[in-house]
C-alpha cells in the first residue's frame, strides 16, 4: 500500500502549545507596553439607562 502525498507525518503537526503559546506572548507584550507608557483604560459605564431617560419623558 503506497501512501499518499497528503498524509502528514506526526512531526509535522502543530500542537495546542505553539498557538497558546503565541497569545501569551502578544499579551504579555501589550500588557507591559501599556505600563511602561503607564495608559490609564477606565473602566467600563455601568449606567442603566431606562426608557423614560432614552425618550425623554419624565
Amino acid at each position: 500500500m503506497t501512501k499518499s502525498s497528503f498524509d502528514k507525518s506526526p512531526d509535522q503537526e502543530f500542537s495546542v502549545g505553539l498557538p497558546v503559546g503565541i497569545i501569551v506572548f502578544c499579551m504579555l507584550g501589550i500588557s507591559v507596553y501599556l505600563a511602561v507608557l503607564g495608559a490609564d483604560i477606565p473602566p467600563p459605564s455601568t449606567k442603566v439607562y431606562l426608557t423614560a431617560d432614552v425618550t425623554g419623558q419624565p
